[in-house]
């Protein structure tokens, strides 16, 4: 009988202690705190006290820009090296296509004395100096003034002729010009620059000229007196001139110039001037070639 009622004694109290413990352990369970996240672990930026080195610049607090893998920077590096092939090229074809001319003329006057001399007439030759002037308007315009003086000599068919007393020549064939004056347009559709191994020798430019003007007449007595001369009452014609040349530029002041053109004049001898049955008339040619230099200003 006593041992039952100690057995029933110590059951009773291992109930209560295990009835005590397990609110207890639960009550332990609820206060211990989870494990801490990874992201939530790692300390805030703004939260960690500076050091004594850690001063830096709000832009060096920015986070770093993702970088960019191989894979995509391949095209965009392939993009960069296209364009910069076609800024070469481009620039390439500029610095062929448009080259500086090394004398700009456009506005300035141009002075040039010249030689003359004619290489066409069957029955008269003729020499000369003239003076032209000219004013260029642009690189490949220009506006001229001329001006000289022209001395005639017998050709050697006319000494011939007079020496045996042949047939001669019509009288108007044997006019004498003595000055020519003229006003002319010139017109560059060919210039540029002459290099010979990278080496500029010059500037040219081929032109063509047309203009009007006068010239100066007068008529030997070849037949009855040959050192006279007949009285003309208007020693002088209206001319015509057409031509061209080339003009070579040295300097950006001094070149050089040659030039064919020719005088298309309308001239007449009337009866009453040489007392003869006849009068006569014929549109002449009067082929020149000028030789001179040319002065910048």
């Amino acid at each position: 009988m006593t041992e039952t009622l100690h057995r029933r004694m110590w059951l009773s109290l291992l109930l209560g202690g295990a009835l005590a413990i397990g609110p207890v352990a639960a009550l332990a369970e609820d206060e211990i705190p989870p494990p801490p996240d990874e992201d939530t672990a790692k300390p805030a930026a703004d939260k960690v006290p500076a050091g004594p080195g850690d001063d830096k610049k709000d832009s060096d607090k920015r986070p770093a820009e993702p970088v960019a893998s191989e894979e995509a920077a391949e095209p965009s590096q392939a993009a960069a090296a296209e364009s910069a092939a076609q800024q070469n090229l481009e620039s390439d074809e500029t610095i062929y296509v448009v080259e500086a001319v090394p004398h700009l003329i456009g506005n300035h006057f141009e002075l040039s004395p010249q030689f003359l001399m004619s290489f066409n007439d069957r029955f008269t030759n003729h020499y000369g100096f003239l003076i032209a002037a000219m004013y260029h308007l642009r690189q490949n315009v220009g506006v001229e003034l001329a001006g000289g003086y022209l001395f005639g000599f017998p050709s050697e068919v006319t000494n011939e002729i007079k020496e045996k007393g042949r047939l001669g020549p019509e009288m108007v064939d044997l006019y004498d010009l003595t000055w020519v004056a003229t006003a002319n347009v010139q017109w560059s559709p060919i210039y540029g620059k002459v290099n010979v191994l990278d080496f500029v020798l010059g500037q040219y430019s081929l032109y063509f000229s047309v203009g009007t003007g006068l010239t100066g007449l007068s008529l030997k007595r070849a037949y009855d007196a040959p050192n006279e001369y007949y009285k003309l009452p208007y020693p002088f014609s209206f001319t015509s001139t057409i031509g061209g040349g080339l003009r070579m530029y040295f300097t950006d002041w001094l070149g050089a110039r040659i030039e064919f053109r020719d005088y298309v004049q309308a001239n007449m001898v009337d009866k009453k001037i040489t007392n003869l049955d006849v009068s006569y008339f014929d549109v002449q040619n009067y082929y020149m070639l000028h030789i001179g230099a040319t002065f910048l200003f």
